[in-house]
């Protein structure tokens, strides 16, 4: 009998005990989501700038700019020494460390400790470049175009500086970006941000600037243990951003994912993974690059403000779009 009730106590704590674990693993979601916030600010402070979203293609990215604002330093240091990071490709930086040296990327800012997926390093590369080996992140920065469904040149817009001769027009391009964190001025070691808290037209307590997405820990593989191609090109390394070719390339969503008026936002999470041998069950491809968590039923996300709010994953996906657009006139705000 005294075993018995033992057996239900333990049954009913229990539930209890994991929803204050989760409770907790996402107070420090937020937390991280909050030391991004305060380092845009901090880079904002020293360069009178918001900090770019990436170098150029095969760059690095926004996330390895602000390293020195998360107490990182001395992997910035690491990374950037004799400016290689800003006037190479990453990828080959990377590659060449051992792997120790390749485990210490990894930056725990960076992951959400709900995450089933986040922080695992990938080395090695897709045929056509799709892929850039390095730590992955939890966090995306925000995009869009002026379409709804965000395919036609929203990777080329982010990720290049001039498109006069490839893509849309410099004229056209002013007109398309209108997002938090644009590409910066110039390619290499020499770069500079773009602009000030003064693009955010709407002003910085109306804008998205940054938001979780959802790395399923079985999207990683194949099923044989293989690495999985598309959930790679899906969730890459936050080194930088690459260039696999074309109107339609995706390859830029490990740093950032667009936001368009209509689509669901959030990603289904299968129950289980894969068979062996198929990929990504489950997800169709447009699923694969839309925001999501590993917290049930909220989206963590930050605000230009440097605070940090959690959504329901059913909040409008229009109502988002207006918040990742700095610069749309709608002062809007979350519920």
């Amino acid at each position: 009998m005294v075993i018995a009730i033992i057996g239900v106590l333990i049954a009913l704590l229990l539930p209890a005990v994991q929803a204050a674990r989760e409770a907790a693993r996402r107070m420090q979601c937020q937390n991280n989501i909050k030391q991004l916030g305060l380092a845009v600010h901090n880079f904002h402070d020293a360069r009178q700038a918001v900090p770019p979203g990436c170098l150029y293609r095969d760059r690095p990215s926004f996330f390895v700019i602000v390293l020195p604002y998360l107490e990182a330093n001395a992997l910035y240091e690491k990374m950037t020494v004799d400016g290689n990071l800003f006037n190479d490709n990453p990828e080959t930086w990377f590659q060449g460390l051992s792997s120790a040296e390749q485990n210490e990327c990894g930056i725990t800012t960076y992951r959400c400790p709900s995450s089933n997926g986040g922080q695992k390093i990938v080395v090695g590369t897709q045929s056509g470049s799709q892929q850039l080996s390095g730590p992955l992140s939890d966090y995306i920065i925000p995009s869009c175009t002026n379409d709804d469904i965000g395919n036609d040149y929203w990777a080329t817009l982010w990720r290049y500086n001039n498109l006069g001769s490839g893509g849309k027009s410099a004229t056209n391009r002013l007109q398309w970006d209108f997002f938090p964190f644009r590409i910066c001025i110039g390619t290499n070691s020499s770069w500079k941000p773009r602009e000030g808290f003064e693009y955010w037209v709407d002003g910085i307590s109306n804008v998205i600037t940054f938001v979780e997405k959802h790395i399923p820990s079985w999207a990683l593989t194949d099923g044989n243990g293989n690495v999985n191609s598309v959930p790679r090109t899906w969730n890459g390394s936050w080194l930088c951003t690459t260039d696999n070719g074309g109107t339609s390339s995706r390859a830029v969503t490990n740093v950032t994912r667009y936001v368009t008026k209509s689509v669901n936002l959030i990603a289904p999470t299968p129950a289980s993974g894969p068979n062996s041998g198929q990929q990504c069950d489950g997800y169709t491809a447009d699923q694969l690059y839309q925001l999501g968590s590993s917290h049930p039923s909220v989206l963590n996300v930050g605000i230009g403000d440097g605070s940090v709010r959690s959504i329901g994953k059913n909040v409008l996906p229009e109502l988002v779009r207006s918040l990742v657009e700095v610069n749309n006139g709608e002062a809007v705000s979350l519920p």
